[in-house]
């Protein structure tokens, strides 16, 4: 009978033991989970900063596409060829802009 005791002392202490490595071992999996959740946090914060970035960029572009009236673009020569450079150089740069994949990584 002494002996079952010791022996169910002796399991128990090793399932304890083995119980507090096991949560240990979670715990440093969790530290490690977080450090990769911080990095995805810093990466998805960078794309939002490049993407305001760009989208301040096309706001740019688009301003000389705004004009007050159509009379003051079709009474005036010069605003009449503006007006055909804006809708064809000028519009494939802002296309483009809008097209552009931004780059997920950054550049550092």
């Amino acid at each position: 009978m002494h002996l079952l005791k010791t022996l169910v002392f002796i399991f128990g202490t090793l399932l304890l033991v083995a119980a507090k490595d096991d949560i240990f071992t979670a715990q440093v999996e969790l530290v490690a989970l977080f450090d990769t959740e911080h990095v995805v946090v810093k990466a998805v914060e960078r794309y939002i900063e490049m993407e305001e970035e760009r989208l301040s960029e096309i706001k740019k572009k688009l301003s000389p596409f705004k004009q007050k009236s159509v009379e003051d673009v079709v009474t005036n020569p010069i605003n009449s060829f503006l007006l055909i450079k804006r809708l064809t150089a000028d519009l494939e740069d802002l296309t483009a802009i809008m097209t552009e994949q931004s780059n997920l990584n950054g550049e550092d």
